[in-house]
């Protein structure tokens, strides 16, 4: 058991932009435990984080199922004593044009994205309250902006944004900060690697976001740098939302 070393729960942290956060904590003296829904999978990402071990732990977790969340929550408390770090990060993508999306579609989407964020929030809150801790809540550049087929995942992802928010207005007088980050177009299994050769043409910066990116936002707000910081909501994408793209020479 640690003991200064902050605890960080990281949800989906078996993989893109959930394990990068879960690797740049660990190699700055974090232990973490990372979350999913496929041991095999979580222990091969455990394999990859920095030693030692005993700084690092998989939780079999469907952040859909309450019961399963309030598992979790009692398992890292038991591994590691105390909660300093929520990062909310499991979510899903699936697109679909409005008239051919099913309510199946809509739920599953709604149910990982936003509602995961709310019950995982909730079963660690009594934990972040002893620490003063803090929640990093991953949503999307679709939460501020619509596009085409993602009704589903833009709503969950602006839902993230707004819980960010009233949450932190909630949480400021137990000294609990939450903020939240929005990727834009990353290199993670989300986006299909034939889709990524394109993606770069529609970035300002001309050029595609690492996982690693997001982690280091994630790392400054979970610090003491970030005191003073809470509701916030900061965008990783390159300059997509700044505007539109110049037309012509100025």
């Amino acid at each position: 058991m640690p003991n200064d070393s902050p605890i960080a729960l990281i949800t989906g942290g078996d993989s893109g932009i959930g394990l990068a956060i879960a690797r740049k904590f660990v190699t700055e003296g974090y232990f973490v435990a990372i979350c999913g829904t496929d041991r095999k999978k979580g222990e091969r990402a455990l394999a990859t984080l920095s030693p030692p071990k005993s700084a690092a732990a998989y939780i079999v977790a469907d952040v859909r199922k309450e019961r399963q969340i309030q598992k979790m929550i009692g398992r890292v408390i038991a591994r590691f004593g105390r909660l300093d770090l929520l990062c909310n990060n499991a979510g899903i993508q699936k697109l679909s044009a409005l008239e051919a999306a099913s309510s199946a579609l809509w739920d599953e989407v709604i149910s990982v994205n936003a509602r995961g964020v709310f019950l995982c929030t909730k079963y660690a809150l009594p934990h972040l309250k002893r620490t003063k801790g803090s929640i990093i809540n991953i949503s999307s550049i679709g939460g501020l902006v619509g596009y085409a087929g993602g009704s589903a995942y833009c709503a969950s992802k602006a839902a993230v944004i707004m819980m960010t928010k009233t949450f932190a207005l909630e949480l400021a007088g137990c000294d609990v900060r939450v903020n939240c980050i929005c990727p834009g177009a990353t290199r993670t299994p989300m986006i299909p690697a034939e889709k990524l050769k394109d993606l770069p043409k529609q970035v300002p910066l001309g050029r595609v976001g690492e996982p690693e990116d997001v982690a280091e936002m994630a790392l400054f707000l979970a610090s003491d740098r970030a005191r003073q910081i809470t509701g916030g909501v900061f965008v990783v994408d390159g300059g997509i939302t700044a505007g539109r793209p110049r037309l012509s020479q100025v």
